[in-house]
Formats: C-alpha cells, sequence, structure tokens
C-alpha cells in the first residue's frame, strides 16, 4: 500500500514499528527491514510527503537521534519520567526496567534513568 489516509498504510506502519523496535532492542535485522521499505517507499514519500506522511515521520525518527530513557524502580525516576513525559520529545522513547526489551534488561533493580541508543546504554551519571 502507498498511500496513507486518516490511518498510515501498512508499509507506513511496519517502516514506523520497525524504527522503534530497532531502537529498543538494538537488533540489526529490524534496520535492515527499515532500509529495504526505505529503498522501496523513500524516493516517493520525498517526492510527495503528503501522501505518505506517516512513513515521512518514519524516514524523519531514522534520521534523528532516537534516543530510549530506561527507567528503574523508586520516587525520583518515575517523578523524573513523569515531568519530562509533559515536554514534546518526538524522539526519545521511555521504557521501564526490566520489562523484557534488551535495553531494559538488567536496570530493573537501580534507581536510576540510563539513555540507550541502537540497543547501548549509558552509564547513569
Amino acid at each position: 500500500d502507498s498511500h496513507d489516509g486518516v490511518y498510515p498504510s501498512a508499509n507506513s506502519m511496519a517502516a514506523w514499528n520497525l524504527i522503534q523496535l530497532y531502537a529498543f532492542s538494538g537488533q540489526s535485522r529490524f534496520k535492515e527491514r527499515f532500509d529495504k521499505l526505505l529503498n522501496l517507499f523513500g524516493a516517493m514519500a520525498q517526492a510527495r510527503p503528503g501522501r505518505l506522511s506517516h512513513f515521512a515521520m518514519a524516514m524523519d525518527m531514522n534520521q534523528q537521534d532516537l534516543k530510549v530513557a530506561v527507567i528503574g524502580p523508586g520516587e525520583w525516576p518515575n517523578q523524573f519520567a513523569k515531568e519530562q513525559s509533559k515536554v514534546f520529545r518526538p524522539y526519545l522513547l521511555w521504557a521501564k526496567g526490566g520489562s523484557g526489551w534488551p535495553v531494559t534488561l538488567g536496570k530493573e533493580n537501580a534507581s536510576a534513568v540510563y539513555v540507550c541508543k541502537s540497543g547501548q546504554c549509558l552509564a547513569p551519571s
């Protein structure tokens, strides 16, 4: 499907989900599948972004510095996440420590906030 209407096309949703799956997992297979969709629909989305607006948003997310903030247990990390969520940050995804995504594993015990990119997390400061 090569047209987004009120609802995104299946290809646009696939692109959107694949780029987020890559951010949460760091697994290159998701990025490779996104790149295949980009090769198929990228030129069309650039030429007529209104026709594939949701796909264009996935392309934009791919070009930006997409990060995942992993929240450990405790009051201050949850309060921090609550406050930060009030600000529009389209290139920041949130996850709870130990929620099953690869970037969250081992982060369910420390009262901290981890910033992760492409499956790799920085140590909290």
